[in-house]
């Protein structure tokens, strides 16, 4: 558990916190925020460049026995695969005022993912088929974003250096909107080895800015379980705090914050360093937010449930 002392900020389309509204405001879009995407076999998506959070690799224990380099060699794979997205939150105060809860909402994308070159040029592109989700009323309208395309440059190490979307033109704003916030998700806690020579109980840290509801500094603590040549288990740790950390509600004293904790609901991933994407496992982690007046026992509690689980599509 980390505390703090100083609040919120940031944007997203999924659930966003727009300034003074941000505490009664967020979840608002919630339940459409889990529009996620889809894609078909057409390539006459335009795509645009996304913002890409620099990362900073540490390690800090390079493990016992044998060490050796951890890469991905997957130049020319195809993969199908599918990424469950799960997303929540709810506000709570002592007085009840304001308090939101906005359920858990998952939905399964199927992917179609292949790879192109190796070394520092190493390029995936993922093409989504149509989605499927626990909010059955959206799923009309989400499956107008089919032929969603994400491409991204990354490093041997998985580092991501440069992100590009694209949606299809029938797509609606909504389905648009909520296909982009999804695959931001799924980079947003990168899977990443660092650039040494590492063995079983290895452990490092990434940290980055990762937006959403808030914009958060995120530090993963990554730990090598095991490795049988090309697979490799890892477990994956996240703690996120607010990197503004107070929060304007219109109020004469702004509300801080006083206490933020991550707590991991699933943190274990399997890699085939020969395929782009985790064939399996999952990261799910709720991270809970504590403001305050710093005058007065007023406390509003806003946690936010992310979820991504990975799956290996039958296709």
């Amino acid at each position: 558990m980390t505390r703090y002392s100083n609040g919120v900020k940031r944007r997203s389309t999924f659930p966003s916190l727009s300034s003074s509204t941000r505490i009664l405001a967020l979840g608002s879009v919630a339940s459409l925020s889990l529009a996620l995407a889809a894609c078909g076999s057409g390539r006459s998506v335009e795509t645009q460049p996304a913002d890409v959070s620099a990362v900073t690799v540490e390690v800090t224990n390079s493990g016992e026995g044998q060490k050796a380099s951890v890469r991905w060699k997957d130049d020319g794979a195809a993969q199908n695969a599918a990424a469950v997205i799960t997303q929540g939150f709810s506000q709570k105060s002592e007085s009840g005022a304001g308090d939101q809860t906005f359920p858990d909402t998952r939905l399964e994308l199927p992917l179609s993912v292949s790879v192109a070159g190796s070394g520092d040029s190493r390029a995936v592109t993922a093409e989504m088929g149509v989605p499927h989700g626990s909010n059955a009323e959206l799923n009309q309208d989400i499956a107008t974003a089919e032929g969603f395309v994400a491409e991204w440059t990354a490093k041997p190490t998985g580092e991501v250096t440069e992100l590009q979307l694209g949606s299809p033109e029938k797509a609606t704003d909504t389905a648009r909107a909520g296909v982009e916030t999804a695959v931001r998700q799924l980079h947003s806690v990168p899977i990443l080895f660092p650039a040494e020579d590492i063995a079983t109980g290895a452990t490092w840290t990434a940290q980055s800015k990762v937006e959403g509801q808030t914009e958060m500094t995120q530090k993963v603590t990554y730990k090598l379980l095991g490795r049988s040549g090309d697979i490799v288990d890892l477990k994956v740790e996240v703690e996120q705090v607010p990197a503004v950390t107070e929060l304007d509600t219109g109020a004469t004293t702004p509300l801080k914050v006083i206490e933020s904790d991550t707590r991991m609901l699933k943190d274990t991933v399997k890699i085939d360093l020969t395929k782009p994407l985790p064939v399996s496992g999952g990261i799910d982690y709720v991270t809970s937010v504590t403001y305050g007046d710093g005058t007065s026992n007023v406390r509003i509690v806003q946690k936010t449930h992310r979820g991504i689980e990975y799956r290996t599509d039958a296709r």
